[in-house]
C-alpha cells in the first residue's frame, strides 16, 4: 500500500472450497499491517493476525461465516508528546476470538444500488486465550427502491453493542 495511513501491509489468503461443494468454502489467511497513527493518537500501530473461516454461500445473495481469529496487536513508535494515557495503553495485546457473521443481499449493484437491500450481523466473543475478552455485535441493514424515473431513495440503519468482559 502506498500514500495511506496503512504501510506497509502483507495478506496472505489460502482459500479451497469443501467437500466438492462450490457454496462451501474455507479460507486461512495471515495478515500483517503498521498503521501511522500519529494524527490521532501520536503513535505507529502493528498488528499480526492469522485467521481461519468456514463459509456457506447460497446463490440466493445469503452468506454465513463462522471464523476464528488470533492477533497481536502493538504500538510503536510514540511520539515525545503522546498522552499519558497512550503511554500507559501502549502495551502489546494478544486476541483470542470466535466470530459468526450472516449476510443477505438482494442489491442490483453494491456500489450504486437502484433496488434491494442488504442485512448483515456480525456477533463475536473475544477471550480463549491472550488478554483481551469482550462480546460485540453489530447489525446494519438498508434498502433501496426507484422512487422516479432515474431517482432512487435508499433507507439504512445500524446498530452495534460492545460488552466488556474483564
Amino acid at each position: 500500500t502506498l500514500r495511506t495511513r496503512t504501510q506497509p501491509s502483507s495478506i496472505i489468503l489460502l482459500t479451497s472450497p469443501l467437500l466438492a461443494c462450490p457454496d462451501f468454502w474455507a479460507n486461512v489467511s495471515a495478515i500483517s499491517q503498521h498503521r501511522d497513527l500519529t494524527a490521532f493518537i501520536r503513535a505507529h500501530e502493528g498488528q499480526h493476525l492469522l485467521r481461519s473461516s468456514l463459509i456457506y454461500a447460497k446463490g440466493d445473495g445469503a452468506r454465513h461465516e463462522l471464523a476464528y481469529e488470533a492477533s497481536h496487536r502493538h504500538f510503536h513508535h510514540i511520539l515525545p508528546d503522546a498522552s499519558l494515557s497512550i503511554r500507559r495503553l501502549a502495551k502489546p495485546s494478544f486476541k483470542s476470538a470466535i466470530s459468526y457473521t450472516f449476510e443477505q443481499d438482494t442489491r442490483d449493484n453494491t456500489f450504486a444500488t437502484m433496488v434491494g437491500s442488504y442485512f448483515r450481523s456480525f456477533t463475536e466473543y473475544a477471550g480463549f486465550g491472550g488478554d483481551t475478552s469482550y462480546f460485540i455485535t453489530d447489525t446494519q441493514a438498508s434498502v433501496s427502491d426507484t422512487v422516479a424515473n432515474g431517482l432512487t431513495g435508499t433507507l439504512a440503519a445500524k446498530a452495534g453493542l460492545l460488552i466488556p468482559l474483564n
